[in-house]
C-alpha cells in the first residue's frame, strides 16, 4: 500500500480503528468488526454430612459484536451497528403469564390510560418507566416474571442476575430403619437447572432517525414512545428438573431399580409478534435390572458355567403441552373492555391457542445372555403408545430385535 496501509498496532490487535487518512479512496468501503465475548462460571460443592452432597454451579455468557462500516473519506465516523446475545443461569419458580399481562395493564393505567371503547386517547410515557406493549417494557416485564429477577446486569441491562443451579444427592436413605431391612443401598436425587437467554441488535429506525418518537395503535389508542437505540430480538427461558425427585435402590439379590419424576418447561418471547410460547413436559420413568451369573444348564449335568443372564425393563410416560399466548391481542382487548381482567388473557379464541397436547408411553424389556467372551445374545422389545391430537394423530408402535454374536478365534 506504499505506506498508506493500517498501522502495525492495528494489524496486531493493539488498536481497534484505522488512523484517519490511511485510506482515502472514496469508492472503497471498509468494515471493522469487533467481537467481545465474556464467560463467567463458578462451581462449588457442599457436604453437610457424609451422606448428603450438594453441588452448585452458575454461569453468565455475554457476547457483543460491533460493526463499523465507512468509506475512505469517512474513516473514524462510519455507520455503527451492534448485535449480541446473553445467557445466564437463573431461578425460575412458577412463572405466570397472567402476571405479565397485569404488569402491562398497570403501565397503561399509570400513563393515564382508561379502558373505554368509545374514547380515543393518546398515551405517552407520563412517569418515565415506559409505555405499554413496546420492545423495552415487554422484555423488562418478561424478565421479571419469567426470569424471576428485577435486577439486570451487563452493559445493556438485558441479563438477569446469575443465580446458581444445583444437584442434591442423599445416600443415607438406605440406612433408615424400615428401608435397610429391604435394600442393600438407597439414595435420593434432585437436580435443578435453568437458563435465561436473549439476543439484541441495533434498532434500524433509531439509526436512521436518531432520537425520534415512534407511534402505534392499540385499540382506539395512539401510543407514542421514544425509539430505543437497541432492541431485543427474542428471549428464551428453560427450566429443567431432571429429576424433580428420583430414587435409586439396590437390593441384596442383585436387583436394581430406580424411579424418577422429571419436569421440563420452556418459555420464549417473540418481540416481533409479542407472542409467548409455553411448553411443559412432565415425565415419569422407572427401570428394573436383574443379573445372575454362573447359571446352571440342565443338559450339562449341573455343571456351573462362566455365563451371565441379565434382564431389564424400562418404563416412561410423558405428557407434553405446548401453548401460545397472544399478548398484543390481550392488551388490545384490555384497553377497550372495562370488564377485562388479566386472567381473561388465558381464555377465548384469539388470545391463546394450544399447539399440541400429547401423552407418550414407552415400555422396553430386554434379555441378554453372555457365555464367557465367545457367545453374546440379546433380545429387545420396544412398545410405544402415543396419544396425540388433531395435529399429531395417535399411534402405536412395537419393535423387536434379536442379536447373537459368536466370537471364533484360532489359538
Amino acid at each position: 500500500m506504499n505506506g498508506r496501509g493500517p498501522s502495525l498496532k492495528y494489524r496486531f490487535g493493539f488498536a481497534r480503528t484505522i488512523d484517519e487518512g490511511r485510506v482515502n479512496d472514496p469508492l472503497l468501503q471498509i468494515s471493522d468488526v469487533f467481537t467481545d465475548a465474556h464467560r463467567f462460571q463458578g462451581r462449588t460443592s457442599l457436604n453437610p454430612s457424609r451422606s448428603l452432597s450438594i453441588n452448585l454451579s452458575w454461569q453468565a455468557n455475554l457476547t457483543q459484536t460491533e460493526t463499523i462500516t465507512f468509506r475512505g473519506g469517512d474513516v473514524g465516523s462510519g455507520t455503527e451497528t451492534v448485535s449480541g446475545n446473553n445467557k445466564a443461569s437463573v431461578w425460575v419458580f412458577n412463572p405466570n403469564y397472567v402476571d405479565l399481562v397485569q404488569r402491562q395493564i398497570d403501565r397503561y393505567e399509570a400513563d393515564g390510560g382508561v379502558a373505554d371503547p368509545n374514547v380515543d386517547q393518546t398515551i405517552e410515557d407520563a412517569n418515565g418507566d415506559g409505555v405499554v406493549l413496546t420492545n423495552t417494557t415487554v422484555v423488562e416485564d418478561f424478565r421479571e416474571v419469567y426470569g424471576n429477577s428485577s435486577i439486570a446486569v451487563g452493559g445493556r441491562k438485558l441479563l438477569p442476575l446469575p443465580l446458581p443451579n444445583w444437584n442434591v444427592t442423599y445416600s443415607g436413605f438406605g440406612k433408615w430403619p424400615l428401608i435397610r431391612k429391604i435394600v442393600q443401598s438407597a439414595s435420593i436425587r434432585h437436580t435443578y437447572s435453568a437458563d435465561y437467554g436473549s439476543d439484541y441488535r441495533t434498532n434500524s429506525l433509531a439509526a436512521l432517525d436518531g432520537g425520534s418518537i415512534s407511534t402505534f395503535t392499540l385499540g382506539r389508542n395512539t401510543i407514542n414512545y421514544a425509539t430505543p437505540d437497541v432492541e431485543t430480538g427474542a428471549v428464551r427461558v428453560n427450566r429443567r428438573y431432571q429429576p424433580l425427585i428420583g430414587f435409586d435402590f439396590t437390593f441384596k439379590n442383585r436387583l436394581q431399580t430406580n424411579v424418577s419424576w422429571n419436569k421440563n418447561n420452556s418459555y420464549s418471547l417473540s418481540t416481533s409478534s409479542f407472542e409467548i410460547s409455553d411448553n411443559a413436559t412432565s415425565e415419569v420413568t422407572a427401570s428394573l435390572t436383574y443379573q445372575k451369573t454362573g447359571l446352571r444348564i440342565p443338559f450339562l449335568k449341573g455343571k456351573k458355567l462362566n455365563n451371565r443372564v441379565s434382564f431389564s425393563v424400562s418404563f416412561a410416560r410423558s405428557t407434553t403441552n405446548d401453548k401460545r399466548y397472544r399478548l398484543g391481542a390481550a392488551l388490545a382487548k384490555a384497553v377497550s373492555d372495562p370488564t377485562f381482567q388479566a386472567s381473561d388473557a388465558t381464555k377465548g379464541d384469539g388470545l391463546v391457542s394450544e399447539i399440541t397436547s400429547n401423552i407418550r408411553t414407552t415400555i422396553s424389556p430386554q434379555v441378554s445372555y453372555t457365555f464367557s467372551n465367545r457367545v453374546q445374545a440379546n433380545f429387545v422389545l420396544r412398545y410405544v403408545d402415543f396419544k396425540g391430537d388433531t395435529r399429531q394423530p395417535s399411534n402405536r408402535n412395537i419393535n423387536g430385535t434379536f442379536n447373537i454374536r459368536v466370537n471364533i478365534s484360532d489359538r
